[in-house]
């Protein structure tokens, strides 16, 4: 937990946001859960699922993996990608910018990066290729972290 907070925290500090969130769909698909959050400078390892349908899920890694790309996120317009307590969170915040970039295994979609800035901005080309870089980097954390526990799991059984 405390080695994805440390990764965000970074990103979050070199992007210059003011929350972000290192967020990983479960093996099975059937739910979200947030490994990591930054809010307004302040680091949590939560490690929480979040409250949000299978439709609501599936809607939300279809567009950002779709993509594979760093997409901006209007609250108004993709309310249907947020629970309500992130659509409150980010009201009560006054974030003006949203933005997500999908953790992408082998054309399996293991989550998400979230960002969030006050200020109503588009990252430039070095910005986004930082974050696509930190993205990659997750990505391969979260695999082999799900293989070793498959391994643990599998050692258990034998």
């Amino acid at each position: 937990g405390l080695q994805f907070g440390n990764r965000v925290d970074l990103r979050a500090q070199l992007l210059g946001a003011d929350s972000a969130h290192l967020t990983v769909v479960d093996e099975g698909l059937t739910s979200l859960r947030t490994l990591a959050y930054l809010k307004h400078g302040l680091l949590s390892v939560p490690d929480y699922p979040i409250q949000l349908s299978m439709s609501q899920i599936s809607s939300a890694t279809n567009r950002f993996c779709q993509s594979r790309d760093l997409q901006y996120l209007n609250l108004d317009q993709d309310h249907e990608l947020f629970s309500r307590g992130a659509v409150d969170f980010h009201r009560n915040s006054g974030h003006r910018t949203l933005a997500a970039v999908p953790l992408v295994w082998s054309d399996r979609c293991m989550g998400y990066i979230g960002l969030a800035w006050v200020d109503e901005l588009r990252l430039d080309s070095a910005q986004q290729e930082l974050l696509q870089a930190l993205a990659q980097h997750a990505t391969l954390a979260v695999h082999l972290m799900r293989r070793a526990d498959r391994v643990r799991r599998g050692a258990i059984l034998e």
